[in-house]
């Protein structure tokens, strides 16, 4: 964020070359006792991760692994001029994720 001349903010977004954005069900698969979270933890994901593959398929899995499992929270708050695919985007909310069993 920075302040324009005329004093409001302005916001800029870095969507190419950053490590997140590489992120694939592997490497979750790599971490200790699969990338389980711990016990009594939420996971909560924003709505560029869901947007930008191969990361987007990556949390898509991993919030249709643990969404009976703990408490799932999604920001769909995504910037415009980075969806490419609209209609697969929108599909992906579309079809939901699992309800929480508890």
């Amino acid at each position: 964020m920075h302040l324009r001349e005329d004093g409001s903010a302005a916001y800029s977004f870095h969507a190419n070359g950053t490590a997140d954005r590489g992120l694939r069900p592997e490497h979750l698969a790599a971490l200790p006792d699969g990338g389980a979270l711990p016990a009594g933890t939420a996971l909560h994901l924003g709505s560029l991760g869901l947007l930008l593959e191969p990361l987007a398929s990556t949390l898509d899995g991993l919030i249709r692994r643990e969404a009976g499992r703990r408490l799932v929270s999604v920001d769909p708050n995504v910037r415009p001029s980075l969806v490419t695919d609209s209609a697969a985007y929108l599909r992906r909310f579309a079809a939901g994720w699992p309800s929480p069993t508890w």
